[in-house]
């Protein structure tokens, strides 16, 4: 099914014809706030191209996400937040939209206790080396 990446509200972060505070920009990805942060510094990183979430991707694409957090420890240093008390990583089995991106959220240890309990467990949060080992797993596409 294809999607209409007008429909996408990251594809039009990503584009610019909906606003965001744009904090990194290059040629492939993007990073901005989210919207409800979970910590004092919570920012979400995408490709400007649309890729699904992160389990439907395939092994082709571990240095898209290796890029990811790179950007991601990146974000969190040029605002003054150490990455030894980060958390970076995806959410899944279930997105609230389904554009790949990644959360780059510190200080951790300040998480509210719904996000550290809930939304960000390891039963919906998976970091950044569990989505390579589970892409690594995978058939070759």
């Amino acid at each position: 099914m294809a999607l209409n990446r007008t429909s996408c509200v990251f594809c039009q972060i990503a584009s610019k014809t909906l606003e965001s505070r744009i904090i990194f920009e290059d040629g492939n990805f993007v990073a901005f706030p989210d919207r409800s942060p979970a910590a004092k510094h919570h920012y979400l990183i995408i490709p400007k191209d649309h890729h699904p979430k992160v389990n439907q991707l395939e092994k082709s694409h571990i240095e898209m996400l290796r890029s990811m957090g790179r950007i991601a420890e990146q974000v969190l240093q040029e605002n003054g937040e150490s990455i030894t008390d980060a958390k970076i990583g995806f959410h899944w089995p279930i997105v609230t939209v389904n554009h790949l991106h990644i959360h780059a959220i510190s200080p951790a240890s300040e998480m509210s206790g719904m996000f550290k309990k809930f939304e960000f467990s390891s039963l919906f949060f998976g970091s950044l080396e569990d989505a390579i080992l589970m892409l690594e797993k995978k058939s070759s596409s």
